[in-house]
């Protein structure tokens, strides 16, 4: 199922490009350099690696980004192209909410994470497209998750993000996180004592408002 997700992303990416390049306001516009706030609203389908059921994933992010100039973020120069790929032109922090929810009565129907990190991407220059950065894949967010009647868990997360340039404030987001979850499930028998970890993975799709 979430193969098949992730096709539909894909063709959807292609055809939102297509529009997209017409427009004029592009990542790389000068007037787009200095700080700016980001707030990204997605869904999206999920799995937990013990259950079978999918979930389905509702997701606020408000991240506070830093647009750097040309001169320090350009795909000209070898340095610069080191710096575009491994911290990238556009550096903040984004502070996020997730809920995930299956109705189900299995070991976890539905959970609330709550946590920040930081974030680095690389606006391509003359293109509509930001794309993750080798800091931005290897940095963790961290934070707290929730559930009714459970002791209050601790989690951290990997993101694989994409943005795409709509206009000058509005972008299309499509990610795919991995959230490993401490104290999830009860003890294993083998290991009497001992909290799993668990794994969660979802794709979201969504829109991001630029101020």
């Amino acid at each position: 199922m979430l193969r098949r997700a992730a096709s539909s992303l894909a063709l959807l990416l292609v055809s939102v490009s297509s529009v997209a390049h017409a427009s004029d306001d592009e990542w790389g516009s000068s007037d787009d350099e200095g700080l700016h706030l980001e707030i990204s609203h997605t869904i999206g389908m999920g799995a937990i690696m013990t259950e079978d059921p999918p979930y389905f994933a509702g997701t606020l992010e408000v991240a506070f980004m830093a647009y750097l100039p040309r001169d320090v973020a350009s795909d000209s120069g070898d340095e610069q192209v080191a710096w575009g790929l491994l911290v990238g032109d556009s550096v903040g922090v984004a502070p996020r909410a997730m809920v995930i929810a299956n109705g189900s009565q299995s070991a976890a129907p539905w959970a609330v994470a709550v946590g920040a990190g930081l974030v680095f991407h690389n606006r391509i220059m003359d293109s509509e497209f930001r794309v993750p950065t080798l800091l931005g894949l290897l940095m963790p967010e961290m934070g707290a998750i929730f559930r009714a009647s459970t002791a209050t868990a601790f989690y951290i997360s990997w993101e694989v993000p994409f943005c795409i340039r709509l206009d000058r404030h509005a972008a299309l987001d499509v990610s795919f996180r991995v959230y490993a979850i401490d104290d999830w499930l009860a003890p294993r028998i083998e290991s009497p004592g001992v909290e799993p970890w668990n794994y969660v993975t979802t794709v979201n799709m969504g829109l991001r408002l630029i101020q």
